[in-house]
């Protein structure tokens, strides 16, 4: 029985053509991104890098001032026991319940953004911690200072929702200096604030 060599096969090669050009149109460049973005332009793993970098910044920052705001007070502490006729020691209390309050924020504000979204919840606890932080320079008295200084405690919601955050705006290979800008500033805040509050401190008063 005899065989051409070499003969044509028509229907294997439409075949491969057919099978690349399927390729073609449905290969998807960021299939391999992990996690995989969907195609909503409204997901965060989709928006311009300037954007995410912008709020990286502001979730940066937040997460400065919420550590920076209490420690800042702790060079008064000598000033504050004279003002409010206590001693040193009972001054350095409102600085232990803020860090207290600290720890217990999270509890009350994850819920809460689960519910009604992370943006609300860092604008609401912002407001608090601007209300809390000029109502301590108000007080007159120990027991005043101390509630207003437990309200605050709870201020810096960045603490718990900063590393979500910066889950939902980048990649894998992306969120390791993501979180490491993060980590560095929450933990730099508390270092620099006796270098602020000092000064402020010895020339304008712990008020």
């Amino acid at each position: 029985m005899a065989t051409t060599v070499g003969q044509d096969h028509p229907k294997h090669d439409s075949l491969e053509v057919e099978d690349v050009e399927l390729k073609s149109a449905t290969y998807n460049p960021r299939a391999h991104l992990i996690p995989r973005p969907s195609e909503d332009e409204g997901d965060p793993l989709n928006w311009p890098m300037k954007l995410k970098l912008l709020i990286l910044f502001q979730v940066c920052w937040l997460a400065f001032l919420g550590t920076w705001n209490t420690s800042v007070i702790n060079p008064a502490y000598g000033l504050l026991s004279e003002s409010l006729h206590i001693s040193e020691v009972q001054a350095s209390y409102q600085t232990t319940i803020a860090i207290a309050l600290n720890g217990v924020g999270p509890f009350i504000w994850i819920p809460l953004a689960n519910v009604y979204g992370r943006r609300f919840v860092y604008l609401f606890t912002t407001l608090i911690g601007f209300a809390t932080a000029l109502g301590s320079g108000f007080a007159k008295s120990y027991g005043a200072l101390i509630g207003v200084r437990a309200i605050n405690g709870l201020f810096p919601v960045s603490m718990a929702l900063g590393p979500a955050t910066v889950t939902d705006l980048f990649f894998y290979h992306q969120r390791g200096r993501a979180l490491g800008i993060f980590t560095v500033m929450l933990s730099s805040g508390s270092h620099f604030a006796s270098l602020f509050g000092g000064p402020v401190t010895a020339f304008v008063g712990w008020r």
